[in-house]
């Protein structure tokens, strides 16, 4: 008997879409787990018969398929300190959300650095694009991640550092993926068992939801599931050849939570005992007749429908966030938030970037107990930037990978 525990998940991006003739793949990537969700029903006959306990067997419906995944979410995997390259898990994540941002290019600090400004000789700042400035404990930017509001050769923070960095301090881009309302890549994913033909393909697969975990103090993990238009089963040689990916990750320590008022660049500290993200997405179906499709397929592509964050955090009592929540429609007081979950220089940073956050939900009033001590809880939505120059500067949420 073989072990179930032995797997192996492959994924590539499709030139076309669902195109069920290829068994190859790209990349081997690390997951603690993979759950696929294999579908074809049989369907009834359902033919009237002479007798009452009398029927035909049924036929063969058509297949379609769900995968859920579980990774740590890893950073650049590499110290990001000059040009970026993708990794596997920004393919994903950019592929799923639609744009991705890689053009940035760390370097030091030159001349006078201030809480407010990051002047280089020959770095590369994108405005809208995320990125760190200098190491924990420095004194000085203290390594945390920024949004810059400026290009080119100095980076422009939205909301200021905690102090003004050295020269000498090194900038870290990051990977800085962001929703868009078109431009969404099918993937097709591999997943094998060490079984003699238990190896399994999913093609014209689309993530349907994202759920990030995000433990004080531990390792962070994504949950990422996927809609397949198709899949189908074949016997492959089981272990593969093919390198398993790094994933640097360390635990949610050493980071902040800064927000501001939405037009303003001072720096308020949160302290939440837990922090959680989610996104409410849609994905549609497009059903019918398209080349390529085998038989018992239906599915010729997904387009993406919706994408937006939801960020409640649990914080130190107080009436600050009443106070927000009875800002009222139209003079309703926007926040952009600006969290560092990590903060590691060897690829394994991480961070999330909210432009305008408003209040939703319940009324933060009620006293929650945390350790003993008082808490409470605040919920807030994301909506789109106001700097509308393209999708990056317009996104309702950034994902930092450095």
């Amino acid at each position: 008997m073989s072990t179930f525990s032995l797997r192996e998940v492959h994924y590539s991006s499709e030139s076309t879409f669902g195109d069920s003739s290829t068994t190859t793949y790209a990349t081997r990537f690390p997951v603690l787990d993979a759950v696929p969700t294999l579908e074809q029903e049989r369907v009834s006959d359902g033919s009237l018969q002479s007798r009452q306990n009398e029927s035909r067997p049924g036929y063969l419906g058509v297949r379609t398929g769900e995968l859920e995944l579980q990774t740590y979410i890893c950073g650049h995997n590499t110290a990001p300190t000059g040009a970026l390259t993708e990794s596997w898990l920004a393919d994903l994540l950019s592929d799923a959300l639609g744009g991705i941002n890689t053009a940035q290019v760390g370097t030091v600090l030159n001349g006078t650095p201030s809480a407010l400004s990051f002047p280089t000789a020959a770095g590369t700042f994108t405005v809208g694009a995320l990125g760190r400035i200098g190491a924990k404990g420095d004194g000085g930017a203290d390594g945390q991640a920024f949004m810059f509001t400026s290009g080119g050769t100095t980076g422009v923070p939205s909301i200021a550092a905690p102090s003004a960095p050295a020269a000498g301090a090194q900038f870290y881009p990051m990977l800085t993926v962001y929703p868009t309302e078109t431009g969404h890549t099918s993937k097709r994913f591999q997943v094998m068992h060490s079984s003699t033909g238990a190896q399994y393909h999913m093609y014209g697969c689309q993530m349907a939801s994202l759920a990030l975990d995000l433990p004080i103090g531990g390792l962070p993990k994504a949950t990422m599931k996927y809609q397949a238009a198709y899949w189908k089963r074949s016997a492959i040689s089981f272990p593969s050849s093919a390198t398993l990916e790094n994933c640097n990750v360390k635990p949610i320590t050493g980071g902040s939570v800064a927000w501001a008022d939405v037009g303003s660049t001072t720096r308020a500290i949160l302290s939440p005992s837990s922090i959680e993200v989610s996104f409410d997405m849609g994905l549609a179906p497009l059903m019918g007749p398209a080349a390529n499709q085998q038989t018992y397929q239906t599915i010729n592509g997904w387009v993406r429908t919706k994408c937006v964050p939801t960020v409640k955090i649990t914080c130190p009592w107080e009436t600050t966030f009443e106070t927000l929540f009875d800002t009222d429609g139209s003079s309703t007081t926007h926040k952009q938030m600006m969290i560092t979950l990590s903060a590691g220089n060897d690829g394994s940073a991480l961070a999330l970037y909210f432009p305008r956050l408003y209040p939703v939900g319940m009324r933060p009033s009620a006293v929650t107990d945390v350790n003993g001590v008082n808490y409470v809880v605040a919920t807030f939505q994301g909506r789109e930037g106001t700097t509308t120059t393209n999708d990056m500067t317009r996104s309702a949420f950034r994902i930092g990978l450095g």
